[in-house]
């Protein structure tokens, strides 16, 4: 019962809330006569650890309060749930996302993407073609009611998908919008590539996007980051594995 109540304050408790663990006497710990130090002292009887009998009085009784520190994760951590068993599910999973995925925010009009802290400088069209695929995550999840994607690769797309007149009209908006509003520019790559990409300039795309991230972004968990793909029903699906809930982007 004490280790439920310690997790529950370490989910819950406040910034200024406290734990302590309560000390007695080893003669008088686990006495069924003896619960805490009345108002009235009187004699018990005990036992020693060798199991000599002798006789306590609850005046000698000396009670220590233990301050235990323990991590508090309340409004740290978004916990869902309404079993204990649930609870405790959410906040790790809150706890390793936290851990393993920093954030990345793309800002477009600043032409800037950073993961956590880092900074990472890509030309536009490919910021243009990577926030395409972060926006697969954002804007096209199949399960917007899941609080996590964690193996989840439904929003994973097929190079075809990219290759069409209307999906790089799709991106051009964004093209636009890293051109600090200028039209111009998106004219420019709608007018160079007419009916879209070719799956082998989109491969090249990735190819490049990748090695800069990697290049830039040198830690454990850089995958994260990077355009995957994966063998779904057949063909080859892309996206990224990042988790959408560490995904920011901003006009």
């Amino acid at each position: 019962m004490s280790f439920y109540l310690g997790s529950a304050l370490q989910l819950f408790g406040r910034p200024q809330d406290r734990l302590y663990h309560v000390l007695v006497p080893p003669e008088f710990e686990s006495n069924p006569d003896f619960f805490y130090i009345p108002k009235k002292h009187r004699q018990i009887q005990g036992r020693l650890a060798d199991g000599t009998s002798l006789t306590l009085s609850t005046e000698s009784a000396k009670i220590e309060l233990a301050d235990l520190p323990f991590i508090k994760l309340s409004g740290l951590v978004k916990i869902n749930g309404k079993s204990f068993r649930e609870l405790i599910e959410s906040g790790q999973k809150n706890i390793d996302t936290s851990i393993h995925q920093p954030q990345l925010r793309a800002h477009l009009k600043e032409r800037t993407l950073y993961i956590d802290n880092t900074l990472i400088e890509l030309v536009p069209v490919h910021l243009m073609i990577y926030v395409t695929f972060l926006r697969q995550k954002l804007d096209y999840c199949k399960y917007p009611e899941k609080s996590y994607c964690h193996d989840c690769t439904d929003c994973y797309l097929l190079l075809v998908d990219l290759s069409s007149r209307h999906a790089i009209e799709n991106m051009a908006k964004d093209y636009t919008t890293i051109y600090n509003g200028q039209p111009f520019k998106a004219e420019e790559l709608l007018s160079k590539y007419p009916n879209g990409f070719s799956l082998e300039q989109i491969r090249q795309y990735i190819t490049k996007i990748n090695k800069s991230i990697k290049e830039q972004y040198l830690t454990s968990v850089c995958n994260h980051y990077l355009i995957s793909s994966i063998k779904k029903y057949g063909a080859s699906r892309y996206g990224v594995r990042l988790d959408k809930t560490k995904i920011k982007i901003e006009a």
